[in-house]
């Protein structure tokens, strides 16, 4: 309630905030290379990896030296990788769970999770991102069979010099920082403490 009544108090600070912001951020296209695939030798190891722009590769010249391609290249030292990249620019949780619900895709063993950075600039409220990831981790667990979910931490938005939005900074220290590994003991179980997944939307 707080953070919401903050937000409203705020709101058109942050508009302005956020529209030069925009506008001064350049917007950087997205590297070439193959977004799935089969590589390496060794035990089966299938790889899913989500995420925004910064999983997306954007940055790197290409997507053998993105995110994606360095955890191709460590893990098919020691397994048989089929990989696959599900990432765009602009995406927030809600996103990738929607596209997630259209796909026929699967089964892996591994996600690999970026997603965050667009929710704390969207203006997503903590309680509403927590229940999306959760439902994000519900949804991969319990369609595509993932035993082992990697969700990288958020970065510092304080120490960036393009981003106004000092609310933006607050919001993302309620979120995780660090890197986290969830590995449930029942390919079927639920997020502890919630019966239900919850809408992307609400």
């Amino acid at each position: 309630m707080k953070q919401t009544l903050t937000t409203i108090a705020l709101s058109p600070l942050l508009l302005a905030q956020g529209i030069a912001t925009r506008r001064n951020t350049p917007v950087l296209p997205e590297p070439p290379g193959a977004r799935e695939g089969t590589t390496g030798n060794g035990p089966a190891l299938r790889l899913l990896v989500l995420g925004d722009s910064a999983t997306a590769g954007v940055g790197a010249p290409h997507q053998d030296r993105a995110l994606l391609g360095q955890l191709v290249s460590q893990l098919s030292a020691q397994h048989r990788v089929e990989w696959q990249l599900l990432a765009r620019t602009g995406h927030k949780t809600a996103d990738t769970l929607t596209r997630l619900e259209t796909i026929d895709a699967g089964p892996f063993d591994v996600a690999v999770i970026s997603l965050g950075v667009n929710d704390v600039m969207g203006l997503v409220g903590r309680r509403r991102w927590r229940a999306q990831q959760a439902c994000l981790r519900e949804l991969l667990r319990n369609r595509f069979d993932v035993s082992r979910i990697v969700i990288s931490g958020l970065p510092p938005y304080t120490v960036f010099r393009r981003c106004h939005n000092r609310y933006a900074g607050t919001s993302a220290r309620g979120r995780h920082s660090s890197t986290r590994t969830f590995a449930p003991t029942s390919r079927r179980s639920r997020i502890a403490g919630s019966s239900a997944c919850v809408s992307p939307r609400t």
